[in-house]
């Protein structure tokens, strides 16, 4: 992931080796290539909302946005990456987009110029400038053409001959070369295997030395593939194809990337609205799923409170202390002090049944009571006048994973962001 928030694959460091030094950008569909040689594949941007939830410094998010029928399925921050998966998808399975250049070999022909005047070019014939070429150097080699109407054509030399620097070549191209159209002469490079169409052209980064490759089309269907060198002069040169992955390089992220982790985000601001206490310190989270609420419906809502709540209407002045044990007079129960707020709500957990035979707030009985003293070893005493549980049905829901931590200390003016990271 760059600076930008874009996130790039790796796909190719044309044997450089070592760190890559120059950052890639843009966010188009094509594979872009770096002065450091390195290929890179962008895959999506992502927001500045999804990067302060999940980007840590050792994890990004991923996600595939396409549904089966082309549409959306998640429309934060997708535009860029559908566009990428549409294009990807369009190549189709298997696809060579990637060679590598294994060994350079030696005595390669390569030759770059412009068509040459004084012939007249035919469809099959074409005049170079054939630079320290004998005869018949470069049989066997591709010409190819880079500009002009002929941009993205070419084929395999049949004849060179010396004395006149003429080229004849097969298939024959649409119309004959303008003079001035600028071409490449490379040691032809043909991909056999069990698909079919790709089509690619050698370069050289120094003399008889074949230094990259170019990808004129990468084909589809191959599940294997062998990249064979022709020419009619060097030897050793090894390429070695680098078959694409189901759908097309950036067709699905989260696969590519290596997606085996999910990560659960929730940002604890302030009191969040009374909700999440901000007198005491928590050290245990969790990840619960599907639980109900009280009523039995699914829990939907995005902060809820499943203290034991009591709703005070006198006390002796003394506050209550978070995480003492109060106990109810008449039930007999216990709950500790999670907080005491606005001297008119005791919030409490880990509650404990009382003895005695009367039922109290959720109908059970030994439970806290309306009407009921509740005392404190700090000395602090209430009379309630309302005791409501949790907005949870209680043994609800799954629970999926709990960690204990060090304490947290919390405030008023206070975030807290979680994160939860769980493999699969």
């Amino acid at each position: 992931m760059t600076t930008d928030y874009n996130v790039y694959k790796c796909l190719a460091n044309n044997n450089a080796g070592g760190t890559s030094t120059t950052m890639p950008s843009g966010t188009g569909t094509s594979i872009v290539e770096t002065g450091d040689t390195y290929g890179w594949k962008f895959m999506y941007q992502v927001s500045a909302a999804r990067a302060l939830k999940f980007v840590t410094p050792s994890y990004i998010p991923t996600q595939r946005v396409r549904k089966a029928n082309d549409a959306v399925a998640n429309t934060t921050d997708s535009s860029f990456q559908y566009d990428v998966e549409i294009a990807a998808n369009t190549s189709g399975n298997g696809a060579i987009e990637v060679l590598h250049v294994t060994t350079g070999g030696s005595a390669y022909k390569f030759e770059t110029g412009t068509v040459q005047s004084g012939y007249t070019e035919t469809t099959t014939t074409v005049k170079i400038s054939g630079t320290n070429l004998a005869t018949d150097d470069i049989v066997d080699n591709d010409i190819y053409f880079t500009d002009g109407a002929l941009a993205g054509t070419g084929g395999t030399i049949t004849d060179y001959q010396a004395g006149t620097d003429v080229v004849t070549y097969t298939p024959a191209t649409a119309a004959a070369a303008a003079d001035g159209v600028a071409y490449s002469i490379a040691p032809k490079c043909v991909i056999t295997g069990d698909g079919h169409g790709a089509n690619v052209r050698l370069t050289n980064t120094s003399s008889g030395v074949i230094g990259g490759v170019v990808v004129v089309a990468g084909g589809n269907n191959y599940g294997n593939a062998v990249a064979t060198i022709s020419t009619n002069s060097g030897s050793s040169g090894v390429i070695t194809p680098i078959i694409g992955p189901r759908g097309g390089h950036g067709d699905d992220a989260v696969e590519e990337l290596g997606g085996y982790f999910v990560m659960v985000n929730s940002r604890l601001e302030y009191g969040e609205s009374g909700n999440f206490t901000t007198n005491n310190d928590f050290r245990k989270i969790g990840l619960v799923a599907q639980p109900l609420y009280a009523n039995g419906d699914v829990a939907v809502a995005t902060t809820v409170d499943q203290c034991v709540t009591a709703t005070i209407q006198s006390w002796n002045s003394t506050a209550f202390a978070e995480d003492e044990l109060v106990t109810g007079a008449l039930s007999g129960a216990t709950g500790k002090v999670v907080d005491f707020k606005s001297n008119t709500t005791l919030r409490m957990v880990d509650v404990t049944m009382g003895g005695n035979t009367t039922a109290g707030y959720d109908s059970i009985k030994g439970s806290f009571q309306a009407n009921e003293t509740i005392t404190a070893p700090s000395g602090a005493s209430s009379n309630t006048s309302a005791v409501v549980g949790g907005d949870f049905e209680k043994f609800s829901g799954d629970v999926l994973y709990v960690e204990n931590r060090s304490p947290v200390t919390r405030a008023d003016d206070q975030i807290e962001d979680v994160k939860l990271i769980i493999e699969f």
